[in-house]
């Protein structure tokens, strides 16, 4: 999950929340405010105290119920609320709530830090006015529907695996299976194309190949891009400043264009929401909508996810990361070195350029720590680059 994550675990934090959420008024009218968890009963709980709080601000609450993260942010976009607040259980039985803006977005932080001072501050809970609801749980039922409408084949080849750890991800699994499974040719059942494994968010989407190897995460981006270009209109495509120049290279080769961003899962999608790539946002942060595009387009083209791989660039990465204080410090100091060094596209970063290969070193999104990445024509040259810029970072931390 990529949104604010809030700790509070005081009903009244919640209650709160909501009452500061719905608070202001929108252009002279009531706030609307979404509201949705997943399955998880303290998360359900917590919506229905920040519901109350909303609504004792005067607000209009959108109800979704029980729905994924990715349904959630369309939900938000699709009915026009003013933000969108959702709640899912987190490690250690905690509660994260996310508290997302218009575009289905995580919040941004001021505004995000701006609520949460509220919910933490003591205050008068007057009535004024008690806001309305509306009741929208079957929007999801709409969501999976337009899915299966996405999916062009009449029958099916192979199978597809899909498996997740959330109970509210499962059910979409399941129900949307369903539906593919009837349209599964005589034999069929027991061949799979791939298993995919969906995050429990329902964001992300880990690929594996029918020998079980599992793909890396920029593998399975330029397969997600790959399958646009060949099967949608989509041209121009954001990739995150960790992606190597040889996966940008194959993307340009291909016919598409690239817009580079930091690796920040919220400026990535702030990015694509500016290019107007729907079918991008879709793939990149729904894993249940992607796994099925990706399925269908092999299904279609007739070609197995191995074949697929084949036609990608073979990139030699290898990435590290160095816990550190003044990472922005050392990043300075770092652009008065030899290699030529140049700006990170969308990133605060530095790019060498060497006769072995690229290097880029970027800041973690929280701060505290820097990551190498280094890429080559060999996983040795590519461990090697990474292990001379660790070294040389160490020197500079400690001199």
């Amino acid at each position: 999950m990529v949104a604010l994550e809030l700790g509070g675990e005081s009903p009244m934090f919640w209650l709160r929340l909501g009452y500061a959420a719905g608070a202001v008024e929108a252009g002279g009218r009531a706030k609307r405010i979404g509201i949705s968890s997943d399955s998880n009963s303290v998360s359900q709980l917590v919506m229905d105290t920040v519901r109350i709080g909303a609504r004792c601000a005067g607000a209009r609450v959108y109800n979704f119920g029980e729905q994924n993260l990715p349904i959630m942010r369309e939900a938000v976009r699709f009915y026009k609320t003013d933000c969108g607040i959702y709640a899912a259980a987190g490690e250690s039985g905690s509660v994260d709530v996310l508290l997302l803006d218009a575009s289905g977005a995580a919040m941004p932080k001021t505004e995000a830090e701006r609520l949460a001072h509220c919910a933490e501050t003591p205050i008068s809970l007057g009535i004024s006015e008690r806001g309305s609801e509306v009741e929208l749980q079957e929007f999801k039922t709409h969501y999976m529907r337009n899915i299966i409408n996405s999916v062009k084949s009449e029958s099916f080849d192979s199978n597809i695996c899909l498996t997740t750890q959330s109970e509210t991800v499962s059910e979409i699994i399941e129900r949307v299976l369903e539906e593919l499974n009837s349209r599964l040719k005589p034999g069929a059942a027991d061949k799979y194309a791939f298993k995919g494994e969906i995050s429990g968010g329902g964001e992300r989407l880990a690929l594996f190949k029918q020998d079980g190897e599992r793909l890396t995460d920029e593998q399975v981006l330029l397969i997600m891009i790959y399958v646009m270009l060949r099967d949608s209109d989509a041209g121009t495509f954001v990739l995150p400043s960790s992606v190597s120049e040889s996966a940008e290279a194959a993307v340009l080769r291909l016919g598409g264009n690239v817009i580079r961003a930091s690796d920040k899962r919220n400026e990535i999608m702030r990015k694509i929401l500016e290019c107007g790539s729907g079918e991008q946002l879709l793939m990149q942060f729904d894993g249940v909508y992607a796994a099925v595009r990706i399925f269908d387009f092999l299904n279609r083209f007739s070609i197995s996810l191995s074949e697929l791989c084949d036609r990608l660039p073979r990139i030699f990465k290898a990435e590290c990361e160095i816990e550190c204080t003044d990472g922005g410090e050392l990043l300075d100091a770092l652009k008065g070195g030899s290699g030529e060094p140049g700006s990170v596209d969308g990133g605060v970063g530095v790019k060498y350029k060497t006769q072995g290969g690229v290097t880029v070193i970027v800041k973690t999104a929280d701060g505290h720590r820097l990551k190498i990445i280094s890429e080559a024509e060999s996983m040795e040259a590519a461990e090697e680059l990474t292990a001379i810029f660790k070294n040389k970072i160490k020197t500079l931390a400690n001199s």
